[in-house]
């Protein structure tokens, strides 16, 4: 849990210099807890 945390973060800090977009998916909606990220379902 502590990478993942350390990766998000690393992730959104650049997201927000404009540095990059990301988009990734995930299995666990617990990561919409986090600052600075979205999570949107999906539904077909």
């Amino acid at each position: 849990v502590h990478q993942r945390a350390e990766l998000l973060r690393l992730a959104a800090r650049m997201c927000d210099r404009g540095h990059i977009g990301l988009v990734g998916a995930v299995a666990d909606a617990s990561w919409a807890a986090a600052p600075g990220v979205t999570v949107v379902h999906l539904t077909p």
